[in-house]
């Protein structure tokens, strides 16, 4: 139930179309509560076409998030 491994929603990208939602093995709707323990840090929901969803590494208390450009490098 704790995890370092930190996944954030670029509300600014982020278009609620659902499509993470779908993707997820556990249907969980990211958007809505990215950091939440129902989320299995599969990462299948950072494939989103709108660059939307990202992870990282939470160190003390800041998060320190990839972007997906340079996670996938």
């Amino acid at each position: 139930k704790i995890s370092l491994w930190r996944m954030t929603i670029n509300g600014d990208n982020c278009k609620t179309c659902g499509w993470c939602k779908k993707a997820c093995p556990v249907d969980h709707e990211i958007y809505k509560s990215p950091d939440s323990p129902d989320c299995i840090r599969c990462l299948e929901c950072t494939e989103c076409k709108f660059d939307a969803a990202s992870h990282g590494i939470a160190l003390r208390g800041r998060k320190k998030v990839k972007p997906k450009s340079e996670s996938s490098g």
